[in-house]
């Protein structure tokens, strides 16, 4: 793993599921094995997780949405220990990340909505904003507000202000990727959360809420320059993302059209 880890790659080869590191999906099983085994010893689960989470670029992206995605859904669970569950989900946001298919990602980002944002257990709630916070580490702003910011939004109303007053530790960070130019409605609508928070019935959240409002109202027009850089840098690698995804979808079309081509037109 510390091998892969320093391994130097080329960027636009980086997504190609057919040129991913072919032992390590070999060594899948029994790192998926061994992982499962740390569950009850968090301490040994964590170094694990993020020795894998370095070289989660060179895990074929089959693999991850097929093997890895349950090892970490399994560790997604209330009866999980709180430890196991914060490196879980910052793990799932790297998993969601990584993947090529547009359709696996998809579903993968969908569970995370239906398990976490709406549990009926409140735990598994404030997990959904722990997801997010990494998430917008992860993602690009446009990827995020579309797919996971409507639910976090829809927290403001939860009956347990533990979660809103998780909700409101999160909106600096979801005011901070609003781009004044191109998100205006969004910045606009951030704004009716947040008051709306201020005059909540908790007076922890309240007050809470009332700081952020304050934290967040000097935001300056000019973008901060390095989280813009990093957003398109996500924005080019989604787009990379996506276009392999029509790619290799075009290619088993297309072995496919000549598999049966070759079965109609073989002799008797």
């Amino acid at each position: 793993l510390s091998y892969l880890a320093t391994k130097p790659f080329d960027e636009y080869n980086l997504y190609e599921s057919s040129d991913r590191d072919p032992t390590l999906s070999k060594l899948t099983s029994v790192l998926i094995n061994w992982g499962s085994s740390l569950y009850q010893r968090w301490k040994e689960y964590e170094p694990f997780v993020v020795e894998v989470s370095s070289i989660v670029k060179y895990i074929k992206s089959y693999d991850i949405a097929n093997k890895w995605s349950v090892f970490v859904k399994e560790g997604l669970v209330p009866q999980q220990t709180a430890q196991v569950l914060n490196v879980s989900v910052k793990f799932m946001t790297l998993l969601v990340r990584h993947i090529v298919s547009t359709g696996d990602k998809y579903a993968l980002a969908s569970y995370v909505i239906d398990e976490l944002a709406r549990s009926p257990n409140y735990k598994m709630r404030c997990l959904y904003l722990e997801f997010c916070f990494h998430a917008i580490d992860q993602f690009s702003r446009s990827f995020f507000l579309e797919n996971f910011c409507d639910h976090v939004y829809a927290m403001s109303h939860d009956s347990v202000p533990n979660v809103r007053i998780k909700l409101c530790k999160l909106l600096p960070k979801v005011r901070s990727i609003l781009n004044p130019e191109d998100f205006t409605k969004n910045i606009k609508y951030f704004e009716k959360i947040a008051r709306g928070l201020t005059r909540d019935p908790d007076t922890d959240v309240c007050a809470l809420a009332t700081h952020i409002i304050n934290q967040t109202k000097n935001h300056k027009k000019g973008h901060d320059n390095l989280i813009e850089q990093m957003d398109k840098i996500k924005t080019r690698e989604e787009s990379l993302l996506s276009y392999l995804d029509i790619r290799e979808r075009e290619t088993r079309s297309k072995t496919k059209y000549k598999t049966s081509s070759f079965a109609t037109t073989e002799g008797p």
